[in-house]
């Protein structure tokens, strides 16, 4: 069931629409723009996909400097996206998906160190390409970055939290498909973005 509503957000987010950087949606505020915006950017999705999988395949007390090493580098990335330009990050942040992706589907674990910069460096990945267009006011960016925050530990601490609490064998193995998935997406997309 969770598998089949990823392939489905996945292959919806893939659809051929207006070409926007950081469009917004018709009708939300800054604030929820920011939120949907990890759910609505493919790369940012896959990536937060493979992280939260990864991290739920962990034992919980070596989640916890994880979680602050994300936010706190969310935080920081933001910054530097919103200070200038960052370059391109959709491929780095393709290929950390993929890794991820392969991580789960192999069920390999860290020590608390290895997961915490990982996720730190996801995290700095996602706030650096999240910074809203300059062309809007300095609140109104903030605003929407603070959804992006929200919106971005919301999907991540759901996912710990589903694969965490799956104990039985099959479980497992599912979550372990569903990291092989996020792999391939992740192929087919980096085989799109290259294309371009």
């Amino acid at each position: 069931m969770i598998l089949r509503a990823a392939c489905l957000a996945v292959v919806a987010l893939l659809t051929p629409g207006h070409a926007l950087a950081h469009g917004t949606i018709t009708g939300t505020s800054d604030f929820y723009d920011g939120v949907f915006h990890p759910l609505t950017v493919p790369a940012h999705l896959l990536a937060l996909l493979g992280l939260g999988l990864w991290l739920g395949q962990h034992r919980p007390r070596e989640l916890e400097r994880a979680i602050i090493g994300f936010a706190v580098s969310l935080i920081i990335g933001s910054a530097l996206g919103m200070i200038g330009s960052v370059g391109e990050i959709t491929p780095i942040l393709l290929a950390a998906a993929l890794a991820l992706g392969l991580l789960v589907a192999a069920e390999r674990h860290l020590a608390w160190l290895g997961a915490a910069v990982i996720a730190a460096g996801v995290g700095l990945l996602v706030g650096a390409d999240s910074a809203p267009d300059g062309a809007n006011a300095l609140q109104a960016r903030i605003i929407t970055l603070a959804g992006t925050f929200i919106g971005a530990h919301l999907l991540l601490l759901n996912l710990m939290a589903i694969v965490s609490l799956s104990e039985r064998a099959w479980s497992r193995i599912a979550v372990r498909i569903t990291g092989s998935w996020v792999a391939a997406i992740t192929i087919l997309v980096l085989a799109l973005n290259f294309q371009r």
